[in-house]
């Protein structure tokens, strides 16, 4: 499939889809221009997730929602939510409330609670740290003991043949067994 067509099926698919997705790195432009211009485009319901004390500048008018984790009133049932899912692995309430705070786990923690439908990440956070965040709020699925994250590059041409869409898998999350040959 080329560049084009394959966008094209993204954005066919997620529109006929009216999901509501959660951008917790709000304070990096580039997520805010994306999440802003699919929101536009109508591909997706964004919504940026954006403490009220990030030094940042204005969310650009149109085309995305913004909460606050720290105004939010679902802040509550999220610490909740945080400390029933990982207080037997010694999370404390202070914990709980501190994590419920941070707009990664407060909109992982909404999709885990059905206010939302799906929440990116990446473009900040390490790999680690949104599978994390993930794995503490919603969990794997069940039967699921393996998880990983993947994404797709749109390159120029570069072998011939025109551009390509090409998948990276993460392989620092999966350890494969070639790397057991050389520990």
């Amino acid at each position: 499939m080329n560049q084009d067509a394959f966008l094209d099926d993204l954005h066919r698919r997620a529109s006929a889809s009216g999901r509501t997705i959660l951008f917790p790195e709000a304070t990096d432009i580039r997520t805010v221009q994306a999440a802003v211009r699919l929101g536009r485009r109508g591909t997706i319901n964004p919504v940026l997730v954006r403490r009220g004390d990030a030094a940042t500048g204005p969310v650009p008018a149109g085309g995305a929602q913004l909460i606050d984790p720290l105004n939010d009133p679902r802040r509550a049932e999220v610490a909740a939510h945080l400390l029933a899912r990982r207080r037997e692995k010694g999370l404390s309430e202070q914990d709980a409330d501190q994590l419920s705070r941070d707009p990664l786990y407060f909109a992982d923690a909404l999709v885990a609670l059905g206010h939302a439908d799906a929440c990116v990440a990446g473009a900040v956070h390490t790999t680690a740290e949104v599978i994390r965040a993930a794995l503490w709020t919603v969990g794997a699925a069940t039967g699921v003991r393996t998880v990983s994250s993947a994404f797709y590059m749109i390159v120029p041409e570069f072998r011939g043949g025109g551009g390509e869409v090409l998948t990276f898998t993460d392989c620092a999350v999966v350890r494969s067994t070639f790397w057991y040959v050389f520990e």
